[in-house]
Formats: structure tokens, C-alpha cells, sequence
């Protein structure tokens, strides 16, 4: 049993309270322990001492840990169940376990640990040891609650007395107040695989930095969407262009497919030429979207699991964008409006972009796939995908009207150079018959299109009267 003591404590420009508790048993073992409250912090120091230990066989070690886990915070626990991890970094390697990776017992890692944790989405407590102090952490975890555990080993320095000093970090996984306890805490926060992480926090800045200016993080979303969509708009224009010229390019293909079904190589060989006739990439349709991969991951990350979402409404019935938009039920089944909205303009996204026939059905069914895939995703996450689609869609049907002006133009300037008057095409000797309309003049093998005059004095003339 402890006795408990309580008042302030200040350390240069920290302040807070400090409760102090004290234990002593009957065999000489004093123990005692020691929390720092800070003012308007996350951050909590812990410092134990034990005096008085009878350790046989070697020197005895501290073992601190947070074995109550971190309860269910939000109201869906089907969306908050998936995120329980419990985490242990030793140097710079991270461990993690779900709740229902512990069939075998508790695991244990050996190494300089820097900090071992538990967590859930949004919220997280970590103990941080002192540099070198802790040679070891373990994790363990109840399925059936969802909870876990972690605990730091840290060696006493004597057979009859041990200490530990901690910090204990238990607040958000908000990304600028990890960084503020321990650089290597940001990455005990969702920021997806570890490579694409430093783009995921800059996504999380941006976010931050524009609800400075526009206090909604719907709005921020959109704008964020908008921001996206001209920085890759080159590479989207380039894209779109590409599939435009392999759509025209399909009968061709068709004929050549056709004629070479029995000879592969030689199929291949052909199309390729054709490719090359035609200057087309059949790669240009797909790299701008490799090269977009990590950014629609990083930002699938920041606006799945950036805190600063929970909560925040949007406008009408969207009063929290890290949660579906649930405007009832029917049956038991809940009806989320924004997937709804997003099917229909991914439908029309579809619908103006040109594919191969033979993938017409998988273009039908995308919108569909995506509708069950986003449903039950957060409503922040899904408005910025519908913000995409749109944008999409209309920079589609610029490219398709900017690509049929043109065509149009390009007929028009050839229709006028063989019917205009007084054009060398449109001229015919008296009395001769003139070309049909309609029909264009000779093409010449160097592409160019040559008067009928031209073609004339290419014939023998003849020797008797016409």
C-alpha cells in the first residue's frame, strides 16, 4: 500500500504538479515513485526508485509498463478495432502487433530500446526511457477486448538498488506534438508504409497550414483536391491524351490482331510499328498514374488517420469527417450519402473516358467496385476522392472537346483548300468534268496532298484529239 502525497513542482520554464508515493514492507524495501505533471502537455515524467532489494543470482531490473491498453474512442468500433497495435522501437526498427497476434505469448525485444507504446486510430501512450537506459521492452495482447500491452526492462545499476526515469507521452497522434516529445515518435503515429511517410506528414502540414486560413476541413479537402489536381495536371493531360490516341488507334490494332492471331512475335512486332508510325506511347496512359501512386497514398493516409478530422463537421448533414456520413438506417443498414454522390460522377468520369472495347465492362463496374470499397470509409476521405473524380472528369472533357476542335479544324482547312475558288485544286480547264465532291486529291508518298494540275503533268499526253 501507498501513501500519496500532492503539490507543485517547477524545472526552468516547466510547471505542473507532482504526486509522490511511498511504500515500505516489513522486509526493508522502500519503493518509490514519482509523476510530474506538466501544464497544458501530454507529457508526464515518472521516476522509480527501490532500495532494499534482495536479488540472488544477479543484479535485478525495473520493469515499467501501461498494461490497461487504450479503451474504444470512437462511436464505430468496427472502424477503431482494425488500428490496436501495441509498438516497440529499437533503434530504428519498429515493431508492431495487432491484439490477435499473441497466440504464442507475449514478445520481447532486445536492444537499445527508444520507446514502446500502445495505441489505437487517434490516441497513444508511450514510454520513453532514457538513452541506453532500457536493454529490452515486451508487448502482449487480448483479442477478445482489444486491448495491449507494453513494458521497458531497464537494469539496476546495484543488487540492492534499482531506478528508472521515464517519460510517458499519452495525448493524440497528432504528428507536431510527437515531434515535439521525440522525432522518432512521429512514426508510432498511422502515417502508412514507411517510405511514403515523409510525403504523409507533409499532406498533414498542408492540411494544418490551409485551416489557418479556411477554418472547415471540408473546405480544406477541396481545396487540397483542387491544389492536387493542377500540380499534376500536366502529367493527367499527358495521360489522357495518350489513351485518346490509342482509342483511335483500335481498329488498326483490331486488323492487326486479326491477321497475326496464328503469329504472335510477329503481331507484336507489327504493333509496335504502328505504334511508332503513329508517335504513341502505349506507356503514356499509365506512368503519370505511377508517378501520382504515392501521393493518392499519402494523402489516403493523412485524411484516414490525421486527428485533426475527428470530429470536424463539413457543412449539412456531414458533421464529422473522420466518420461515414451516416444520415439513417434502413433495415439495420445505414445510408452514407457522399459514396452515393461519389458513384454517380465516377460514372460520368467513366463514361467520358476512352478505353478498349474489350475493357468496356470493367470500366462499368469500377464505380461500383469503389462505391462498396468507400462506403463505410470516413467522410473527409471519401469527399476528397468524389473532389477527384470530379475534377477528373471535367479536365476529360476539356481534353475531348480541345481533341474533337482540333479534328474539326483540321477537316475544315482541307474541305477549303479542294473547294475553294481560284484554289489550284478547286481550277478546271473548261469544258473539262470536274471531281466529285467530296473527294479529297491525290496523296502524294510524301503525305502531301497535291493538286490535280500536279498529278496532269506527272501523265503522257496524248497523241490524237481528245
Amino acid at each position: 500500500m501507498f501513501s500519496a502525497t500532492r503539490g507543485p513542482w517547477t524545472e526552468g520554464e516547466k510547471s505542473g504538479e507532482r504526486i509522490l508515493l511511498t511504500a515500505e514492507r516489513a522486509d526493508g524495501l522502500r519503493v518509490t515513485r514519482e509523476y510530474r505533471f506538466q501544464n497544458d502537455s501530454y507529457v508526464v515524467g515518472q521516476y522509480v526508485r527501490a532500495e532494499g532489494l534482495s536479488a540472488p543470482g544477479g543484479a535485478p531490473a525495473v520493469v515499467i509498463g501501461w498494461r490497461s491498453g487504450i479503451p474504444f474512442t470512437e462511436l464505430s468500433h468496427e472502424a477503431d478495432q482494425p488500428n490496436f497495435t501495441a509498438q516497440i522501437r529499437v533503434g530504428d526498427e519498429i515493431h508492431a502487433w495487432a491484439p490477435g497476434k499473441f497466440k504464442d505469448g507475449p514478445r520481447v525485444v532486445e536492444g537499445a530500446v527508444r520507446w514502446a507504446a500502445v495505441g489505437n486510430k487517434y490516441f497513444l501512450a508511450a514510454m520513453l526511457p532514457a538513452p541506453n537506459a532500457a536493454t529490452a521492452a515486451g508487448a502482449d495482447g487480448d483479442p477478445s477486448s482489444s486491448r495491449n500491452a507494453a513494458w521497458l526492462y531497464i537494469p539496476a545499476a546495484a543488487s540492492d538498488r534499482a531506478e528508472a526515469d521515464i517519460r510517458l507521452y499519452a495525448g493524440p497522434k497528432d504528428i507536431d506534438r510527437l515531434a515535439a516529445v521525440d522525432p522518432g515518435l512521429v512514426d508510432a503515429g498511422s502515417m502508412g508504409y514507411r517510405w511514403m511517410q515523409p510525403i504523409t506528414r507533409i499532406m498533414v502540414r498542408v492540411l494544418k497550414a490551409t485551416y489557418q486560413l479556411v477554418p472547415n476541413y471540408g473546405w480544406v479537402i477541396i481545396i487540397l483536391s483542387i491544389l492536387v489536381r493542377v500540380l499534376l495536371f500536366p502529367l493527367n493531360q499527358t495521360s489522357m491524351r495518350s489513351m485518346k490516341a490509342m482509342q483511335r488507334l483500335q481498329p488498326e490494332m483490331e486488323a492487326i490482331r486479326k491477321k497475326y492471331a496464328e503469329k504472335p512475335q510477329e503481331m507484336n512486332k507489327q504493333v509496335m510499328l504502328l505504334y511508332q508510325k503513329h508517335k504513341v506511347n502505349p506507356l503514356g496512359g499509365c506512368l503519370p498514374m505511377v508517378v501520382q501512386m504515392p501521393v493518392l497514398f499519402a494523402l489516403y493516409f493523412s485524411l484516414m488517420f490525421a486527428i485533426d478530422l475527428r470530429m470536424a463537421p463539413f457543412v449539412g448533414w456531414i458533421n464529422d469527417l473522420s466518420a461515414p456520413d451516416t444520415v439513417g438506417k434502413v433495415g439495420g443498414f445505414s445510408i452514407h450519402v457522399l459514396p452515393l454522390i461519389m458513384t454517380i460522377v465516377s460514372v460520368l468520369q467513366a463514361r467520358s473516358t476512352p478505353t478498349d472495347p474489350r475493357q468496356a465492362a470493367l470500366t462499368t463496374l469500377m464505380p461500383v467496385v469503389f462505391l462498396v470499397f468507400f462506403y463505410n470509409m470516413p467522410a473527409g476521405l471519401v469527399l476528397y476522392w468524389t473532389m477527384t473524380n470530379l475534377g477528373t472528369w471535367l479536365q476529360q472533357r476539356w481534353v475531348n472537346r480541345m481533341d474533337g476542335a482540333s479534328a474539326a479544324a483540321t477537316v475544315t482547312q482541307v474541305e477549303s483548300v479542294v473547294s475553294s475558288p481560284g484554289s489550284e485544286a478547286g481550277e478546271h480547264p473548261r469544258g473539262s468534268k470536274a471531281a466529285p465532291q467530296g473527294r479529297l486529291p491525290a496523296i502524294g508518298g510524301n503525305g502531301e496532298r497535291r493538286s490535280r494540275r500536279e498529278t496532269d503533268r506527272s501523265l503522257p499526253k496524248p497523241r490524237g484529239r481528245a
